[in-house]
């Protein structure tokens, strides 16, 4: 009984199929958070600009605009429009406006390793291997590098009930967070497929 209890076990685990891991830093952490007070449907139109506000290491950063900047925003409004939200300009008084902003932070890092070992693993190199003892042998290795990452956010503003004080509310908001790495482009997909993602799990964000 014991027997075949180990052979259900193994088979159970061989045929169970693994997640898919690899794929983890291929895409941004989805986040949204609503006002619960908010009446989606009493709003018909939003503004959306093409230009996106871009906060990171840089002073003289503050804006992405672009082919990279128009395409993000345009599939976040056909996302809207999908939804029975229609686009006006901003003159026109629309009842939402969209804010779309980037924030990347880059963090330095150290690591050091004594020489001979690498991660960790005792072996991976002989200092002696060419018949001399060389002095790094005894030394360590300094491996520095950096890592680029943030959030991607999309705001829904209220503009309809703004009170006297002009004071605005933020009723829907969706973060992507991850690291930012290849090019913009390659960056700039992941966000659409994340904000895709963020209207999936929104089905109250509806006309």
């Amino acid at each position: 009984m014991a027997v075949l209890l180990s052979w259900l076990v193994a088979l159970s685990s061989a045929c169970r199929k693994e997640p898919a891991t690899d794929q983890l830093a291929e895409t941004f952490t989805v986040i949204t958070n609503r006002d619960p007070s908010a009446n989606f449907s009493s709003f018909t139109t939003f503004f959306l600009s093409d230009t996106i506000t871009y906060i990171n290491d840089n002073p003289f950063d503050s804006i992405l605009t672009g082919a990279g900047a128009s395409n993000l925003a345009g599939s976040v409004r056909n996302e809207l429009v999908g939804r029975g939200y229609v686009p006006v300009p901003l003159d026109s008084a629309p009842d939402l406006a969209v804010q779309l902003t980037i924030i990347e932070s880059t963090s330095y890092y150290s690591s050091v390793y004594p020489v001979g070992y690498w991660w960790g693993a005792p072996g991976y190199f002989d200092p002696f291997y060419y018949g001399f003892n060389y002095p790094y042998a005894y030394g360590y290795f300094v491996q520095d590098y950096t890592i680029n990452s943030g959030a991607v956010i999309c705001e829904l503003v209220d503009l309809q009930n703004a009170n006297q004080q002009q004071a605005l509310r933020i009723i829907w908001e969706a973060s992507l967070l991850g690291t930012f790495e290849g090019s913009e482009n390659y960056n700039i997909n992941r966000a659409i497929v994340g904000f895709r993602q963020a209207f999936q799990q929104s089905p109250y964000l509806m006309r």
